[in-house]
């Protein structure tokens, strides 16, 4: 179910796509990216987030999916994606922002791999 006043997944809802997803990448032998977003880099600013939550919406592919990983990050979903697909796709996402919004800082997770990219954007324009 979304979330009505953003557009995305409920915490309860998206982690239970994440367990189907990992289900899923175990049964089919494939490997997903899991993007988390710090939303507290816009100092609690909605309109911010608000923002790049609807510039993610536009960006993802259909099978990808937008949820509350908690309280304070957005994650994506991404099927089928490795670590270096889901950086492209992060690099894509915030070079199309403007330059006022700080770049916020992501980590991306990948299974089945133990690959984790910490921190990849961390205020990249600072």
């Amino acid at each position: 179910m979304k979330k009505e006043d953003s557009g995305i997944l409920s915490v309860t809802a998206f982690r239970q796509i994440i367990e189907h997803e990992r289900e899923r990448a175990n049964r089919n032998q494939h490997q997903f990216s899991l993007v988390l977003i710090d939303s507290e880099t816009f100092n609690t600013d909605n309109s911010i987030t608000r923002q790049i939550i609807k510039i993610i919406n536009r960006r993802v592919r259909n099978v990808d999916e937008l949820g509350w990983y908690d309280e304070k990050r957005v994650g994506i979903i991404l099927p089928y994606t490795s670590t270096e697909g889901a950086a492209r796709l992060i690099e894509n996402l915030f070079d199309s922002l403007d330059t006022e919004i700080p770049i916020p800082v992501c980590d991306i997770f990948t299974y089945p791999s133990n690959q984790v990219a910490d921190n990849y954007y961390s205020n990249k324009r600072s």
